[in-house]
């Protein structure tokens, strides 16, 4: 077993009730940013040992520190994630109107395309058509012609 002087790694349970003390009102209160805080400081050791977790006044000092940097570095990531996500999502942003525009000119060539095929099969038809109906004469020419015309006969 540890004795007491024995420095420890905080446990879960004792930093809550730590954060607990120094988050009342009574507490917060009275901290202000001065040597008059060393004061404050054993009030709450006091208040922890009341509560089971037995630290030394510099014990708390230095893990109220501690746990102030750990806040500013979290701060800090996070300031810097939510630059990063919008600096995603901007560049998502342009990647998809890239991706959108570039769908569009897809579709305004299929489009031309279609249009270009049509136009041909509108003028191969006609072509044909046109083919159809002079073999179509040609051969109603040949067809008379092998009958004697109405007017020779008389």
């Amino acid at each position: 077993m540890l004795s007491q002087n024995k420095m420890h790694n905080w446990q879960e349970n004792e930093i809550k009730e730590l954060l607990l003390i120094r988050g009342s009102e009574a507490i917060r209160g009275q901290i202000t940013g001065t040597v008059k805080d060393s004061v404050v400081y054993s009030r709450m050791t006091k208040l922890l040992a009341e509560r089971g977790v037995h630290r030394t006044h510099m014990q708390v000092i230095s893990k109220l520190k501690a746990l102030r940097k750990q806040a500013t570095v979290m701060d800090q990531v996070s300031t810097l994630v939510s630059a990063t996500v919008a600096q995603l999502r901007e560049m998502d942003a342009a990647m998809q109107a890239q991706e959108d525009a570039r769908l569009q000119r897809l579709m305004n060539h299929e489009r031309e395309m279609q249009n270009s095929l049509m136009s041909q099969l509108v003028l191969m038809n006609e072509r044909i058509s046109r083919e159809n109906h002079e073999r179509n004469l040609q051969l109603v020419d040949r067809i008379l012609s092998r009958f004697p015309s109405a007017s020779s006969s008389h």
